[in-house]
């Protein structure tokens, strides 16, 4: 599924087939939203988080849910990972958020919404396959799965009219500023916009892609000098600003041809054997480490 949606496609369809969830940062107050919305505030707390995602609840489980934020996907990214997570497949954003909604005069309630439900008691199951804690991540000594590293993009991902670049484009802009991923095989992305990056690949069509939800900068820390890191940067649209910390689909793609991107590296092209006896290496030679 497009883990994407824009307001046009959003709008023609009925709001009753949706659960609408404004995702929002700790203590924040709302003054406009999408009628028929919940305020989901999104811990930065990783175990809180956790908590959150297996404790919600809708009175209609089966409709799909939407995903919005004031418009640069931080929030509205961590969200749909949760919700992935607990094992919902039917999540998306919507592109723009509530910034695109005002631009194209959509009717909005004014105030706060309802916030989003959640039981007393944490029930839903949680793939810790699909989001990863910094915990997770350092325990394993060899990852058989690409790892990609994501701090901020390089390119706008909407175009002038606000709507998200086709994927021929992402896909170019993606060549074109050297970002390596191999198609079709699993993929770990960590860093403070793992959440974006991570979903950035289920929209072009990946589909066993897994994000580590916490800040994996004192992880590797202990590696710098031994081994310099890939790393992406992203800004995210016009105003060019960083992504918040903040991201996987479960089934494996089919096997076919594999397309190869580079990213520019301060160190030489080549994949580094793990170092044997050592616990916290981060990647084996079938991996790339961005």
């Amino acid at each position: 599924m497009n883990p994407l949606i824009s307001v046009q496609d959003f709008t023609n369809q009925a709001a009753e087939s949706f659960n609408i969830v404004y995702c929002a940062p700790p203590s924040h107050s709302q003054s406009s939203f999408i009628p028929g919305s919940y305020i989901y505030h999104i811990s930065e707390n990783t175990e809180e988080f956790i908590k959150d995602a297996r404790s919600i609840e809708f009175d209609e489980e089966e409709r799909t849910i939407i995903c919005y934020d004031d418009g640069d996907f931080s929030y509205a990214c961590k969200a749909y990972w949760g919700f992935r997570a607990t094992g919902v497949d039917e999540v998306r954003i919507l592109i723009g958020g509530l910034k695109a909604c005002q631009e194209i005069g959509l009717e909005l309630d004014e105030g706060e919404p309802p916030e989003i439900t959640r039981s007393n008691h944490p029930y839903l199951p949680f793939n810790n396959s699909i989001v990863i804690t910094k915990e997770e991540f350092a325990k394993k000594s060899v990852y058989c799965q690409q790892i990609l590293r994501a701090n901020s993009l390089p390119f706008n991902l909407l175009d002038a009219r606000g709507n998200m670049i086709l994927q021929a484009q992402l896909m170019k802009n993606l060549e074109t500023n050297g970002i390596t991923f191999s198609t079709g095989k699993s993929t770990i992305v960590h860093g403070k916009a793992a959440c974006l990056l991570g979903l950035l690949l289920t929209f072009l069509g990946e589909k066993s892609v897994s994000v580590v939800i916490d800040d994996t900068e004192g992880i590797l820390a202990s590696s710098k000098g031994k081994a310099k890191k890939r790393e992406l940067s992203f800004h995210m649209v016009p105003d060019g600003g960083e992504i918040p910390d903040s991201g996987a689909t479960r089934s494996p793609r089919k096997s076919g041809e594999e397309k190869h991107y580079k990213l520019p590296v301060d160190d030489k092209n080549e994949t580094k054997k793990p170092e044997p006896g050592r616990s916290n290496t981060i990647c084996c030679n079938a991996c790339s480490l961005f």
